[in-house]
């Protein structure tokens, strides 16, 4: 008879101990995703923020540009070279806080214009283009002094604010 009883205290506590491990890690659970929930509103809150104003290219790193600079001969190479500095140079994304965008191109002596609305969603970057044409960019990096953005092509951009504007 008293091993039964050591038996069915010891289902008990096996029982109590089972149960007790689920509740934690289900409260473990819903307090990381109130975490990362809060984290993510931080997050963006801030990003927004930091975001607004306008910004130049400083960094630009895309695969495919990699790849063929370098099979290029150095005279192309040189132009390429010459062509992203320009980019760089002559190029603007500005975000106002009301949620539009503007962004001028400028490569090879040709300037594109495009203009919208954007908005953070999940660390992604969305915008929609007055035609309609709508991107996500993922937000690698964001502080005041820069914004890194990637895209789903691996397209890396950085960014930092243009001196003497918002």
């Amino acid at each position: 008879m008293k091993n039964f009883k050591n038996i069915g205290l010891l289902l008990i506590f096996t029982t109590l101990a089972v149960f007790y491990n689920n509740a934690k890690a289900s409260i473990v659970k819903k307090l990381t995703q109130e975490m990362k929930d809060k984290s993510s509103f931080e997050f963006i809150e801030d990003s927004v923020k930091a975001i607004a104003k306008k910004w130049k290219i400083s960094d630009f790193e895309a695969p495919q540009l990699k790849e063929k600079m370098e099979k290029a001969s150095a005279e192309e190479k040189k132009r390429m070279e010459e062509r992203l500095q320009e980019m760089k140079d002559k190029s603007s994304l500005e975000f106002t806080e009301d949620g539009k965008f503007t962004f001028i191109m400028s490569a090879a002596g040709v300037e594109d214009k495009a203009t919208g609305i954007w908005e953070l969603k999940d660390k992604k970057l969305v915008t929609k283009d007055d035609k309609g044409k709508e991107s996500e960019i993922e937000v690698v990096e964001v502080s005041k002094s820069k914004l890194v953005l990637k895209d789903k092509e691996g397209i890396k951009m950085t960014l930092v604010p243009i001196e003497n504007e918002k």
